[in-house]
């Protein structure tokens, strides 16, 4: 269900004022998903409180989930507004893999991807950490290294750190889709107190990471997530994009070291 049809479904609810918001909302969606709640209610001479009242009568749980609904909105209608045939799934099919990956490819830095393959290349030891389906993507990166002569070691849980040895030059490289977890943060603070010589990096879905200042380096791709925050998303794309990203890493440096 798209926004216009959640807010038709509900409009019965509605105050006159409540009204305006809402119409408001549907004739300005890229406004407000690129504004505030506070700029929405300059705008229209209300309450953040009554922006928040008109939400919960429509069914959304807050200007958060409502930036989701914006997002699916304008997403679809750019890619499919002069295709009418096209329906609601096949658009987000496109958008989740597609535009994900094609928007990753032309954001990405080839001077990161440089650097990246010059620091595999000068650390003895190569640690990536990722948690969850990060883990599996994490597992592909090491098999592959191990397959060319490369020390990289995939670590899926905090506690398996202890057992990494400390001693040697090691380059760690942190997966996530968010880059917003806690783990990331306990392992940051366990490589910085504990090993002497090392370089942190941080390869994440989206542009987001919330300890830039602790890392040396931070790669993000362009995941376009159409799920609101609360509910599980859908892993595999959001995989795909870190994966797409590794694969560069790899593929430019087997070129670099094995040709």
């Amino acid at each position: 269900m798209n926004l216009e049809e959640i807010i038709k479904t509900n409009e019965t609810k509605l105050t006159d004022l409540e009204r305006k918001i809402s119409d408001y909302i549907l004739e300005n969606k890229e406004e407000v998903f690129k504004t505030t709640i506070s700029k929405i209610s300059q705008n229209l001479n209300v309450s953040t409180s009554m922006i928040d009242k008109t939400l919960n009568k429509l069914g959304i749980t807050g200007f958060k989930q409502l930036k989701f609904f914006l997002q699916k909105d304008l997403l679809t209608n750019e890619l499919y507004q002069n295709d009418q045939q096209t329906n609601t799934h096949q658009a987000i099919e496109e958008l989740i893999y597609t535009k994900s990956l094609r928007e990753t490819f032309a954001s990405i830095n080839k001077k990161d991807i440089g650097e990246m393959v010059n620091s595999i290349s000068l650390y003895r030891q190569v640690i990536i950490f990722g948690e969850g389906f990060m883990g599996i993507v994490g597992s592909d990166f090491e098999k592959k290294f191990k397959k060319i002569q490369k020390n990289v070691i995939c670590v899926k849980y905090f506690e398996e750190l202890k057992y990494i040895n400390r001693s040697r030059e090691s380059l760690f490289i942190l997966l996530s889709v968010s880059g917003q977890t806690e783990t990331l943060k306990r392992v940051i603070d366990f490589a910085t107190q504990n090993f002497k010589s090392k370089k942190i990096v941080a390869i994440t879905a989206t542009k987001t990471f919330s300890w830039k200042e602790q890392v040396d380096m931070h790669l993000y791709g362009n995941y376009i997530s159409l799920m609101p925050a609360y509910e599980k998303e859908v892993p595999c794309t959001s995989r795909f994009v870190v994966q797409y990203i590794l694969d560069l890493i790899f593929i430019e440096y087997f070129l670099e070291t094995k040709t």
